[in-house]
């Protein structure tokens, strides 16, 4: 088996995800608003995107006026496809589960989350119910949950975050990368390395004999280093029309086997 094709299966069962995949491309304010529900017996979290919202209000202005903003009509298009509100129902265990996911991605939140009332589960919930705060006690907890949602908001960043809590459908493809473009960079990578050492020896000065010597070793390990990076990128390139010239000879003697047959 050759390099190339163990490579291909040792990647079989592995994703590449691109190095900024949460990175968020703009900043956006968002706004969390936490009621409880009475009937529900839930926390009812609301999150208004403010940046979307004040983008779309410029935008019925645009078409109510014609007048054109500093994002121009392209941009007030592009925001009246944007989602301005989210909203879910959690319970106290749906809280702790949120919790946990958001302290995995990052561990500065794991003693953040404001403390919930323990809630039965199971036939307890029937007997016992859900447990009962005051008013003011409640309103409180809101106001906390607000505080931390915010601070997850921060850490963890608002793709994240909507993802957890409501399970936002993205294109994957926003998130994973090609291995064979992977594989590919990688070896862009060491060739542009091994060519800046190579380069940074031009210009040099020695005053003896003795450094010249070591400058000579260090410039042919530097060229050798540069000849090896190339001939990988180039053979990695290379590679898919050998798979192609290789297919068509097969496919040439399985013609060449079906004529004797015949």
């Amino acid at each position: 088996m050759s390099t190339f094709a163990l490579e291909e299966t040792l990647e079989a069962d592995w994703v590449a995800v691109r190095p900024h995949a949460f990175h968020e491309r703009e900043k956006q304010k968002f706004v969390f608003i936490v009621a409880w529900n009475e009937i529900e017996s839930k926390f009812a979290i609301t999150c208004h995107n403010r940046t979307a919202q004040r983008q779309r209000s410029g935008s019925r202005e645009f078409r109510r006026t014609g007048a054109v903003g500093s994002g121009g009509p392209e941009q007030l298009s592009a925001s009246c496809k944007t989602e301005c509100s989210w909203a879910g129902l959690f319970s106290f265990q749906d809280l702790r589960a949120v919790h946990q996911q958001l302290s995995s991605v990052n561990s500065e939140l794991e003693p953040c989350l404001p403390v919930l009332p323990e809630e039965p589960s199971g036939m307890w919930t029937v007997l016992f119910g859900i447990p009962e705060l005051s008013e003011g006690e409640m309103d409180a907890l809101c106001y906390q949950l607000q505080v931390y949602l915010g601070h997850c908001l921060d850490t963890c960043g608002w793709k994240i975050l909507s993802q957890v809590l409501f399970t936002e459908t993205d294109d994957p493809e926003e998130y994973y990368e090609s291995l064979s473009e992977l594989r590919q960079k990688g070896y862009e990578e060491v060739l542009q390395r091994a060519r800046k050492l190579h380069q940074s020896f031009t210009g040099c000065h020695w005053k003896s004999m003795v450094e010249l010597l070591e400058l000579y070793q260090m410039e042919d390990d530097a060229y050798g280093s540069l000849a090896e990076a190339t001939t990988e990128l180039y053979q990695y390139l290379l590679q898919p029309f050998r798979d192609m010239r290789e297919l068509a000879m097969l496919r040439r003697q399985q013609i060449k086997v079906q004529n004797q047959q015949y």
